[in-house]
């Protein structure tokens, strides 16, 4: 079974055959101990926001070799990717999950990734830690996708390292927003697909590299937090940038 998921009491994230999706909470808790068949319809905790299809979700992985997309996953469960995954964490400030994919294969080479997915408490992001191994060069260039939505307004800035879209989910979600934060240094550039749009990142084979991915839904954002498209992507690049920003710690005497 590739499918596994992870939360904070502030969202949840699922990943399933190389995909990536987010869920709705409504009240704050958790909610994949006890999530029903039915998830794609609304619940009293919330439903899964984002039907994903053929896509990358938000934060499926592609590969790039001679400029050409190799998508890193099995559609309908239907591939050559060799998918595992386990729980390393499930405690109450952090859940994480690690997922290995391997025979990732191309005309030129062989890949083999290892994600690994952090949720922390109070807060709404995903953290992505991703390693490559191969041994076609030093360097990989990857793109986390992001789905596009129906009637979505995407806003990107390479120099804040985000991007963010903002549009329309399953049919009872409503509006939902995705957004990609990035390490601005690593962009390699942008593409689109008809599903998806891929920000371009260079990671260095066989050292972890951490980008964040981040879900949202107007059902659980008061007005006016985010009551466009605009208001997202701010509220995104912010945090993309809290995020990268080290703690420091200074002790002063007096």
């Amino acid at each position: 079974d590739t499918n596994i998921a992870w939360e904070s009491n502030l969202a949840a994230y699922r990943t399933y055959g190389g995909v990536m999706e987010a869920f709705g909470k409504r009240p704050e808790g958790l909610i994949l101990d006890k999530l029903p068949t039915d998830y794609h319809h609304m619940q009293p905790w919330g439903m899964d926001v984002l039907r994903v299809g053929e896509a990358s979700g938000l934060g499926g992985i592609t590969i790039w070799e001679d400029g050409a997309p190799v998508p890193v996953r099995n559609p309908g469960g239907k591939g050559e990717v060799k998918i595992r995954n386990k729980v390393l964490a499930s405690g109450p400030v952090r859940s994480l999950v690690e997922v290995e994919y391997d025979n990732i294969r191309t005309e030129k080479a062989a890949y083999r990734a290892t994600v690994r997915c952090s949720a922390f408490a109070e807060n709404l992001f995903s953290r992505q830690e991703i390693t490559f191994e191969t041994a076609a060069g030093k360097t990989v260039e990857f793109s986390p996708g992001v789905q596009k939505l129906p009637g979505d307004v995407a806003v990107f800035d390479s120099g804040a390292g985000c991007l963010a879209s903002w549009g329309f989910g399953e049919p009872e979600a409503g509006e939902i927003g995705l957004a990609l934060m990035f390490d601005p240094r690593q962009y390699a550039g942008i593409a689109e697909t008809a599903l998806d749009r891929l920000v371009k990142l260079k990671a260095e084979t066989g050292k972890p590299f951490v980008y964040w991915v981040l879900g949202g839904w107007r059902k659980a954002l008061a007005n006016p937090v985010a009551p466009s498209a605009r208001d997202w992507a701010d509220r995104a690049a912010e945090l993309g940038f809290r995020l990268r920003t080290p703690v420091e710690v200074r002790f002063l005497r007096e």
